[in-house]
C-alpha cells in the first residue's frame, strides 16, 4: 500500500471517530495518553489497513509488513508489544499498546 493510501486511511478513521488529525500526526503521540477518540482513530487504522482480523487478534505479517520502513528499534518495540498484546478488540487495547511500547522504545534510544 502506498503512502497516500495509508494517509487516507488515517484520514478516514481520524473523521469516523471524530478524532484531532494534530493529535494523531504529533511527534508526541506516543508519549502522551491520547484522547478515547484518538485510541479509537488508531484502532480503525489497524482495522481498515488489516493488521487486525474482524476478531480484533493482531495479524503479525501484516504488522511487520507496514512497519517495515521504521527504525529496527521501534519495529522491534512494535513486534514484542504485538506478541504480548495479541488482540486490539477495545479502543482501550489502544492504550495498552502504546504503554507496552513507550518504555521499549525509550530503552533503546
Amino acid at each position: 500500500m502506498e503512502d497516500s493510501e495509508i494517509t487516507t486511511v488515517i484520514q478516514k478513521c481520524v473523521i469516523k471517530t471524530n478524532a484531532n488529525e494534530s493529535e494523531f500526526s504529533s511527534p508526541q503521540f506516543l508519549q502522551t495518553t491520547p484522547s478515547e477518540s484518538l485510541l479509537c482513530a488508531a484502532k480503525c487504522v489497524l482495522e481498515s489497513l488489516e493488521i487486525v482480523d474482524s476478531d480484533g487478534n493482531i495479524i503479525m505479517d501484516s504488522l511487520k509488513e507496514y512497519i517495515r520502513p521504521l527504525f529496527t528499534s521501534a519495529r522491534e518495540a512494535i513486534v514484542t508489544c504485538g506478541d504480548e498484546i495479541k488482540t486490539v478488540t477495545t479502543c482501550d487495547d489502544m492504550e495498552k499498546y502504546r504503554k507496552c511500547i513507550m518504555p521499549l522504545m525509550k530503552n533503546s534510544s
